[in-house]
């Protein structure tokens, strides 16, 4: 027989029960039972736990300022009212709009759930360094050549 160990005492107990003691789940024999309140063993919901795989990784659309002011200007009468509806600063949005700011993956969430829209995305991170290693590398010289040719 296969006997489990009371998490309290520390005997071998044919069965175990379900108790909170002092505010934490505890398995104890029948004679640590009595302690503290016992827990119904009904199944409990089970709790998942989301991981994020570490070969993939957020990053942003390219042009989201220019979706992000169209669905605002569709949704709404102008920018202001949107702002003012949602409690973001005019000034931050126009810049992040046009560029001037970079938006952040936690701020763009926020306009997704807002907006509906989707702005966010999920790249392998291999992809991604692959899409680096096709591009040209430009050396110093490379551009004065370029120059003293123009």
């Amino acid at each position: 027989m296969n006997d489990a160990i009371c998490e309290v005492c520390g005997k071998k107990a044919g069965r175990l029960y379900s108790v909170i003691i002092e505010g934490s789940q505890m398995l104890v024999c029948n004679e640590c039972a009595s302690l503290g309140k016992k827990v119904s063993q009904k199944p409990s919901k089970k709790i998942r736990f989301i991981t994020k795989d570490e070969e993939k990784e957020e990053s942003l659309v390219e042009n989201y300022g220019e979706i992000i002011k169209n669905k605002i200007l569709e949704k709404y009468k102008d920018l202001k009212e949107f702002c003012k509806k949602h409690n973001y600063k005019e000034s931050y949005l126009k810049k992040v709009i046009e560029g001037e700011l970079p938006l952040s993956i936690d701020e763009a969430k926020k306009l997704e759930k807002i907006l509906k829209i989707k702005l966010v995305v999920l790249e392998n991170k291999e992809d991604y360094e692959m899409k680096e290693k096709e591009l040209p590398k430009l050396t110093l010289g490379d551009l004065i050549k370029e120059k003293l040719n123009l």
